[in-house]
């Protein structure tokens, strides 16, 4: 059955209704991630349809300079071609990255940069880097790797608490006779609680963070409410302690933000939280679970903290190009020396 490629067809509802079928999905290809981190001029969709069925999609953000022609056309972790239920096909990979190269490098003259939303060690590993070399992309070499901790969610609770390193165990069995509470929810008071915790945070911490957690709270509102973050929050009575921000859309869930406070500090609650996660996750049929970056030299203490969960260490495959013409190529890569390497550069606290 021959593929067909749709650019800029679908609306945000269709969008929304399609993300979840795919287990390679995540907030950063949702439409509300998109037009709140962007802007709606910036954002474009192209989706492959083999006969009635989407096989494959991208969200990309089109950065174009005023001379025509010229720009650049990213795609972060994408493009989604591996639908839940069905088995990885290369043949969908191939096709999909040919149709960014033909609409976005070829048509438009446009540097495509892709993030793959892949690891090193994973099945598809070989056969996505095969594909990628065959269709003459390149590495982006001054795109930084994306390093993680990935705990697999497959086996049952208690292998996976048997896991857990004995000190990480430790905290927790202390947390769980600490009288402490865990809520979940989804609604804007909630996420309002963790923002309040996270400026507690910065005061006692005294850093700047170059995390908006204003934008995530505006992605948060927009998303519709299957595709929400999940805001769980760790009481001591009455009282918040701690809390964190996740996001399963796809069979990997994210673990985005964070905050403790100082009483959360002493009850251990950061613990209780993220068992609490990983309980949650597992009842959303994830996979993975993706402790949202590690950097032991920048963060020693939270990296401790995630390398102790009892998942291993993986690096997310390198961000590739293709180059559009040779205006394109030569005026973004000066761009991105001077300003748009912020676009690629890890956050603390978010994937």
């Amino acid at each position: 059955m021959p593929y067909e490629v749709e650019i800029d067809a679908v609306d945000e509802n269709e969008w929304a209704r399609l993300l979840p079928l795919f287990e390679d999905a995540t907030i950063y290809q949702s439409w509300a991630y998109a037009q709140i981190r962007w802007g709606a001029k910036q954002v474009s969709h192209l989706v492959l349809r083999e006969g009635s069925t989407v096989v494959a999609m991208a969200q990309l953000r089109v950065v174009t300079l005023p001379i025509p022609n010229t720009g650049v056309a990213y795609v972060r972790w994408g493009p989604l071609w591996r639908r839940r239920g069905s088995p990885a096909s290369f043949k969908v990979f191939y096709r999909m990255m040919s149709a960014l190269i033909e609409e976005y490098a070829k048509r438009r003259g446009l540097l495509l940069r892709v993030i793959p939303h892949a690891y090193t060690g994973d099945a598809e590993e070989a056969e996505v880097s095969n594909c990628l070399k065959d269709l003459s992309f390149r590495t982006a070499e001054t795109v930084p790797a994306y390093t993680t901790v990935r705990v697999d969610l497959r086996p049952t609770l208690e292998e996976l608490r048997a896991r857990l390193h004995r000190k990480w165990r430790n905290h927790l069995n202390s947390a769980e006779r600490g009288g402490l509470s865990i809520v979940e929810r989804t609604d804007n008071d909630s996420f309002d609680t963790f923002v309040q915790l996270y400026g507690e945070l910065l005061a006692r911490k005294r850093f700047n963070s170059n995390v908006d957690v204003e934008q995530f709270r505006l992605i948060q509102r927009a998303l519709p409410e299957d595709l929400k973050m999940r805001v769980l929050l760790c009481y001591k009575g009455a009282e918040p302690l701690s809390a964190v921000v996740l996001s399963a859309i796809g069979g990997t869930g994210i673990y985005l933000l964070g905050a403790t406070g100082a009483q959360g500090m002493k009850d251990r609650g950061a613990y209780l939280l993220q068992w609490q996660a990983l309980e949650w996750l597992r009842s959303r049929h994830c996979n993975y679970y993706d402790l949202g970056g590690i950097d032991a030299v920048e963060n020693p203490g939270v990296y401790e903290f995630k390398t102790r969960m009892g998942g291993p260490g993986v690096r997310q495959l390198p961000a590739v190009e293709f180059g559009g013409n040779l205006l394109s190529n030569t005026l973004m890569g000066l761009a991105e020396r001077l300003t748009l390497r912020q676009i690629w550069r890890p956050r603390r606290g978010v994937a």
